[in-house]
């Protein structure tokens, strides 16, 4: 059987480097259907290493919002494809996502943060 071509969200055309005030924001369905597709994106969980120990996004990295200030891990992180940045709520994700794109990373954010993650994965649980 064929694969089927995936779709990606179209928000995503506004994910380009370059100093963007605000990265797009992907909601927990595009994050999921992105994971699904050839071209996975980097998830980057900026939260602090014990939030992070209590609950993470499968396949996720875990670098701290300060670190990511700091730039002493950029070098690490892919340019080629899409970062989308993680925490709690969003606020953090935001930030982290607003200064990888002023240094020519491709970035995007999860909308709500790792509580809109879990409220998605109950839903479809129980959906």
């Amino acid at each position: 059987m064929p694969a089927q071509k995936q779709e990606k969200p179209a928000r995503l055309l506004a994910c380009v480097p370059g100093g963007h005030t605000s990265a797009p924001q992907l909601t927990p369905e595009d994050v999921a259907m992105l994971l699904r597709s050839q071209d996975k994106p980097m998830l980057l969980d900026v939260r602090e290493r014990d939030e992070f120990a209590d609950g993470k996004i499968a396949g996720s990295f875990n670098i701290p919002i300060g670190t990511i200030l700091a730039g002493v891990l950029d070098r690490q992180l892919p340019r080629e494809k899409l970062i989308i940045t993680i925490c709690e709520h969003g606020v953090r994700a935001n930030r982290a996502a607003s200064e990888l794109s002023s240094r020519g990373f491709v970035v995007a954010v999860l909308a709500g943060g790792m509580e809109a993650w879990r409220r998605h994965a109950r839903d479809k649980r129980h959906g």
